[in-house]
């Protein structure tokens, strides 16, 4: 099969492994419910035996709805005919369809109380400001009264359309302003302009700590520990070498786990004048495992090579019920934790999930019309722009899932579903993206679909089949962090490409090399 054959296989199978958890959910509550085949017999269900095909689920006494995608209709029928039932025949066991739909009921209610009270808090300080702007007004001149309002009709009431023509001509009055008149904007105006969103100036833990290194810190210590060297971003870089006069300083970091270029930080251990100590035993994980992550330094063209501790058995396989799932991105993370809890496990999200209750909001907003400052999705002004990128351009990959996820459950399934993460420690499984899974490890690792192979290259191998490209170093070393997590058992999933790649599989190295050759790729 080529990739694009394979990537459609691989989704109806997921799609099956869901249906199959549906199909037992609803056995459980009434051993009268039914799927029955309508719509003729697929390829990979016959491969598999997983229920993949088109299936209308019906009982004794009422039919419903068709579709490849059970856990909707068994939810309609569920919904329509199951509330109440006299003729129900239960097996007992928990969690059935009943119980998933309670859970999701309940879920529906604090996710719609939560966006009630979110709601009301930014239109709350929508009212603030504009009372604020008022007042201002008063007491200005004509042309910081004209700014204000400019300010006015950008920050619009919660809730209302979005005017461009009106927004846009605003905009650019502002900033003639600002060139022809920079005195215009006291305090008060900027303050007012700033933060239209919710009248809160954002200030992260990045820019406190900026304020604190600029007084030049000495820290009162005969030893100074920096962990995770690997990643440390400049203003940390600052403060630890400015100690370096009157304290002792250790770096301790793995630069193969360095994957935090993307936000500035850099591997300061490269320049360090001080002794090097090497560890290259793990006692976390066994010598299998230990190859596996070999490889992908390797690829990563680390120095460094791991030994795995021989009383450690850890083994590489299929994990149907892991203890955690490793994503790629915080939409692949979206997308199995939605795929879990329609199995009916408990899902805990590494982090809380603010993050993916922010990015359905965005999403929300795209979809509504109203451009978002997300920082994934900032740069697209409606969700057709989104989907045209996530379609049809390679670098638009990572957002295929979630878009895919949105529009085929709505933002409101997705914030729902935030609405039901569970704490860790109560948790059936836990999902992570590989970054904030640095530093952890569970007994049971997965690791998601969302980690998707190079491009193909222009090269060929000596059959005339496309060879994949290169393996950028850095999605290497995240890879290296996501297989390390485990201690007893790893399925590779969705990294399991790596076997057919030549950068990956030292027997099909030297054939792919010869065809990058022939292609000038080398």
């Amino acid at each position: 099969m080529d990739s694009q054959t394979e990537r459609i296989f691989e989704d109806a199978v997921r799609t099956g492994r869901r249906n199959a958890v549906t199909v037992e959910m609803a056995r459980r509550h009434c051993l009268n419910m039914t799927f029955t085949e309508c719509g003729g017999q697929g390829i990979a269900e016959a491969a598999t035996g997983l229920p993949i095909n088109m299936r209308q689920v019906g009982c004794l006494v009422a039919h419903g709805s068709a579709s490849g995608n059970l856990d909707w209709i068994a939810g309609e029928f569920y919904e329509q005919h199951c509330v109440g039932c006299v003729h129900r025949r239960p097996t007992g066991d928990v969690p059935n369809l009943a119980t998933v739909m309670d859970e999701r009921r309940e879920a529906a209610v604090r996710a719609e109380e939560t966006e009630r009270a979110e709601t009301a808090r930014r239109h709350h300080a929508w009212e603030q400001r504009a009372e604020h702007r008022r007042g201002t007004q008063a007491s200005s001149d004509t042309a910081m009264a004209g700014a204000l309002d400019d300010i006015g009709v950008l920050d619009q009431e919660p809730g209302t359309e979005r005017d461009k023509a009106a927004c846009d001509g605003a905009l650019r009055r502002l900033t003639a302003l600002a060139e022809r008149a920079p005195e215009t904007f006291t305090t008060e105006v900027i303050e007012l302009a700033l933060h239209p969103d919710d009248g809160a100036v954002r200030f992260d833990h990045d820019h406190y700590l900026k304020i604190w290194a600029l007084t030049r810190p000495k820290i009162d210590a005969d030893f100074l520990l920096l962990d995770e060297a690997q990643d440390t971003n400049p203003v940390v870089e600052q403060v630890f070498l400015g100690q370096r006069e009157h304290a002792q300083l250790v770096m301790v970091g793995d630069s193969a786990q360095a994957i935090y270029q993307w936000r500035g930080a850099k591997d300061i251990m490269t320049g360090f004048d001080g002794t090097q100590l090497a560890l290259s035993r793990s006692f976390r994980f066994g010598p299998l495992l230990a190859e596996e992550a070999n490889r992908w330094l390797a690829i990563a063209d680390a120095p460094l090579r791991l030994t795995g501790t021989t009383a450690v058995p850890t083994e590489l396989g299929p994990v149907l019920r892991p203890d955690a799932v490793l994503c790629r991105t915080n939409a692949g993370a979206m997308v199995q934790a939605m795929d879990l809890m329609a199995g009916g496990q408990r899902v805990g999200l590494a982090g809380g999930g603010e993050s993916l209750r922010a990015l359905a909001v965005a999403a929300r907003d795209l979809k509504e019309g109203r451009r978002t400052t997300h920082p994934e999705l900032i740069l697209f002004p409606s969700w057709g722009e989104l989907q045209d990128y996530a379609a049809h351009d390679p670098a638009g990959r990572d957002l295929q899932p979630f878009v895919h996820l949105v529009d085929t459950h709505g933002t409101d399934a997705v914030l729902t579903a935030v609405a039901r993460f569970a704490p860790e420690e109560h948790a059936d499984v836990i999902v992570s993206t590989a970054h904030k899974a640095k530093g952890r490890e569970w007994p049971r690792v997965k690791i998601a679909d969302d980690f998707s192979p190079p491009q193909d290259s222009p090269a060929q191998d000596d059959t005339g089949r496309a060879l994949p490209g290169p393996i950028d170093d850095a999605e290497a070393r995240l890879a290296y962090v996501a297989v390390t997590r485990t201690r007893q058992r790893l399925d590779i999933g969705g990294l399991s490409w790596i076997r057919d790649h030549p950068d990956g599989n030292p027997l099909a190295r030297h054939g792919g090399a010869r065809a990058m050759d022939r292609a000038g790729m080398r």
